[in-house]
């Protein structure tokens, strides 16, 4: 979907409502009318972070409020925010996040979630009062009644005008689920920028605000010409000056203009930095230098020799380092991160933009 998203008042929608405490998220999700008063004011507050302050007695507002974590009820009358059973949270300022997922079946959403998992009304309601963990029910749904979702969003894909907000909520991968009509029953599939997936492929997974960053990315890989994300003006990549014709560092007949372009392009259709760098490293060979100026383990003394091939279609052709970089377009840094990330038989992943909270394990006090 792409444009701005309206939001109409008589449809039902499923909303998912993390919580955040002490740099923690906790999930929860529950499905609604906006039709309902409590709940307009949760509307009122889309796009953007909900905020809260629980009193001090661990009391939350009377309205509205979030369903305890695990449970996912969906009763056709109003929900009760003021159950008996809701968990106790410690005084403090928490922030949530808003996601939702429109639905385009116009069948009756609570009764149809209600047959999907075998549920009564009876059944949800005692799920609300012993807080028992239940799992959503449009995660594991696969029949066509209940596969009727067309995205889940973040908060900030929901502006009027279709802007992104500067402290958006952290990017939560989104879920295609199952579509009878397209004949799609893969389950969950999520973003990936390998070398072959397409443009048009990777921009059907990402939310609307997403789209100026992931084609800027994109462009980038290919050395393409484009304007960032933040609107400056990127120049595309191209072949810069060979050697001189008198040159004697080049192994002879040299490379011509047709196979150093040809060079080019296969090097930069791999639009991936992995993939670019495994270019380079097949195309160094490391060696042992005939002399060493400084003693041994010295600091700064020189380790290995590289030397720099292309493959050609008769054989591997040497050539200089200035005319290697200037072929492919690129700088010594390039060739630092290739050797780093391939060399001697190992692989070291790109961890950029993958990172994940580690968990910290406390030594038991002898």
């Amino acid at each position: 979907m792409s444009g701005s998203i309206s939001i109409d008042d008589s449809a039902w929608v499923r909303v998912n409502l993390d919580v955040r405490n002490n740099n923690q998220w906790k999930e929860n999700a529950f499905i609604f009318d906006f039709k309902d008063k409590a709940c307009s004011m949760i509307s009122s507050h889309i796009p953007g972070f909900y905020h809260v302050v629980f009193d001090k007695d661990g009391k939350a507002p009377k309205s509205p409020c979030i369903i305890p974590a695990g449970v996912y009820v969906v009763n056709q009358e109003p929900i009760d925010w003021t159950f008996p059973n809701f968990p106790v949270l410690p005084y403090g300022h928490y922030q949530f996040k808003i996601r939702i997922g429109y639905l385009s079946s116009e069948s009756n959403i609570p009764d149809v979630a209600m047959r999907s998992r075998n549920m009564t009304v009876e059944d949800a309601r005692s799920c609300i009062s012993s807080c028992q963990h239940q799992e959503p029910f449009f995660d594991q749904c696969t029949s066509p009644s209940t596969s009727s979702w067309d995205g889940i969003f973040e908060a900030s894909d929901l502006l009027r005008d279709n802007t992104t907000v500067s402290k958006r909520p952290t990017i939560v991968k989104r879920a295609l689920f199952c579509n009878q009509e397209k004949g799609d029953n893969s389950g969950m599939l999520f973003a990936s920028s390998s070398a072959n997936t397409s443009l048009e492929t990777l921009l059907r997974f990402f939310y609307p605000s997403h789209l100026k960053v992931l084609q800027a990315k994109v462009a980038l890989n290919s050395g393409k010409y484009h304007l960032s994300s933040r609107g400056k003006e990127r120049l595309a990549r191209h072949i810069r000056q060979p050697c001189h014709a008198s040159c004697k560092r080049c192994e002879k007949p040299k490379l011509t203009d047709d196979e150093r372009r040809s060079i080019f392009n296969k090097f930069w259709s791999l639009n991936g930095h992995e993939q670019q760098w495994k270019f380079i490293s097949d195309s160094v060979m490391l060696s042992l230098p005939k002399r060493k100026s400084a003693s041994i383990g010295a600091k700064g003394a020189k380790t290995n020799t590289r030397s720099y091939y292309f493959n050609t279609s008769s054989k591997p052709k040497r050539l200089y380092k200035t005319m290697f970089k200037n072929t492919l377009c690129i700088c010594d840094s390039w060739i630092d991160n290739a050797l780093s990330h391939f060399s001697n038989g190992t692989h070291i992943p790109d961890m950029r933009g993958k990172a994940y909270k580690k968990i910290k394990i406390k030594e038991e006090q002898s």
